[in-house]
């Protein structure tokens, strides 16, 4: 594992996973919506974009601590322990011997670089590092793979029809087992740790947030250019916070038109307001 670095490709090919599942950005979206409720907010909303890239800094710095400590005291041991009861020990040994190499150790290298340009480490990563710099390791690791005399050239397209076939069938159970267990911290990260994201970003973001009600939030009514009143919800649905959507429609004709409008005075055609109900039941679009 040493020599390879495989539980490092392994991390960065997990990563990559994580990145293009959609549930995983749905729970990061989880995360903006315990901010401020869909009804009041979405990525639409200017506030959105810095608000959400300053949560992912939290939830950086937050996943770098748990996996760190998670490869010392799990991830690596299971990685070792795989590679070792799945397969030979003179295949072992031949993997070790290739890895020590000059052919093996820039082959493992450039392949490493590779995968954490392709990751990023915005999340989970054991030692982060900004995109230009990920770059700049992955450009001097081909580089240097180029650079190989021809012999070791040989030696790696030998050991990558041979050996590495089977060795890439291990990476890739042990990158999917990995972006699970990743998946899964970000559905168990500590309500405390989710407070204290939602009191920065609060005060970070004071000025651009929608209001904060302490009542109780309904959804939003919508004057529609044909005159026509839309109530519309949003709930959490299917993992997602704003998953779920129910939308009632009042027309002109409809005998309570004048009542639901009377909820949001003067409101525009084409334009939207969110309604909030007190303590008391009463409804109106006041904070």
């Amino acid at each position: 594992m040493d020599a390879t670095a495989l539980d490092r490709l392994i991390l960065a090919n997990g990563r990559a996973a994580l990145a293009a599942d959609p549930k995983a950005a749905q729970r990061l979206d989880g995360f903006m919506y315990e901010l401020r409720p869909p009804a009041v907010w979405n990525a639409n909303h200017p506030a959105w974009p810095p608000a959400r890239k300053a949560l992912m800094e939290l939830v950086g710095q937050e996943s770098n601590a748990w996996v760190q400590k998670y490869w010392r005291e799990s991830a690596r041991n299971t990685h070792v322990r795989e590679l070792a009861f799945t397969h030979r020990a003179d295949f072992i040994a031949a993997v070790r011997d290739f890895a020590e190499s000059p052919a093996g150790r820039t082959y493992f290298a450039r392949r490493l670089a590779d995968a954490r340009v392709k990751a990023g480490e915005a999340m989970f990563s054991l030692d982060p590092q900004p995109q230009a710099a990920l770059e700049k390791l992955a450009a001097d690791a081909r580089r240097q793979f180029e650079a190989l005399p021809a012999a070791d050239k040989a030696r790696v397209k030998a050991f990558a029809d041979d050996e590495g076939v089977w060795l890439d069938k291990y990476i890739a159970r042990q990158s999917n087992w990995m972006a699970e267990v990743l998946a899964l911290h970000l559905t168990d990260i500590p309500y405390k740790a989710r407070e204290a994201w939602r009191a920065e970003l609060d005060t970070r973001f004071a000025a651009q947030l929608p209001v904060d009600s302490k009542k109780q939030l309904l959804g939003t009514l919508e004057l529609r250019d044909d005159a026509a009143l839309v109530f519309r919800f949003t709930f959490p649905w299917k993992d997602a916070a704003d998953g779920g959507r129910l939308a009632l429609e009042f027309p002109k004709s409809h005998p309570r038109y004048a009542e639901v409008l009377a909820l949001a005075p003067a409101l525009a055609r084409g334009r939207a307001r969110v309604l909030y109900r007190d303590v008391n039941g009463v409804i109106s679009d006041r904070p």
